[in-house]
């Protein structure tokens, strides 16, 4: 009898079922990657966002005389709004919700020229108020959501003195 060389059928799809099997856990393996890629550069931005938020916030607050609440219209809609007013003359800074985070509008002469927008974790609601007692601005981001629970961190607040930078004061007098 003949020895005959080559795979036989059999063989063959062995080892296709076997490559088959390893394309589909490094197709899951990939997908799963790629979905945690995307959720840690959504918290990085937001985490980011939050930063700049805080850093703005207490730059206002320091700089401003007073803090008053407001109303803005978003969408053809009133939302409850924040401004800070200035000491400089005619300049506000007013902080609104938006549909993705927190909007900030810088108002001199009653046009705006400056605005920036902060995105906050989804579901989550912010607010601003004022301490009774030592004038303070306290902003406080609350977490809501489905991803409350897996971000697993506490409410966001930002506490800053109104009036404590004194590079907007009076020149040249007491």
């Amino acid at each position: 009898m003949k020895q005959r060389s080559g795979y036989t059928l059999i063989e063959t799809l062995v080892v296709i079922a076997g490559a088959g099997v390893v394309l589909a856990t490094a197709t899951g393996l990939l997908y799963s990657m790629a979905k945690i890629d995307r959720t840690t550069r959504d918290r990085a931005a937001v985490q980011q966002a939050l930063r700049r938020l805080a850093a703005d916030f207490r730059s206002d607050a320091h700089a401003a005389v007073k803090l008053a609440t407001a109303e803005a219209g978003a969408g053809g809609k009133k939302v409850p709004a924040w401004e800070f007013l200035v000491s400089e003359a005619g300049r506000k800074v007013r902080y609104q919700p938006d549909a993705r985070g927190l909007v900030r509008e810088e108002h001199v002469g009653g046009k705006v020229v400056r605005r920036e927008a902060y995105r906050l974790p989804e579901g989550s609601a912010a607010s601003i108020a004022q301490e009774d007692g030592p004038p303070v601005a306290t902003l406080r981001v609350r977490p809501g959501g489905p991803e409350a629970a897996l971000s697993g961190g506490p409410p966001f607040r930002v506490d800053a003195v109104l009036a404590s930078d004194h590079r907007f004061g009076r020149l040249g007098g007491k």
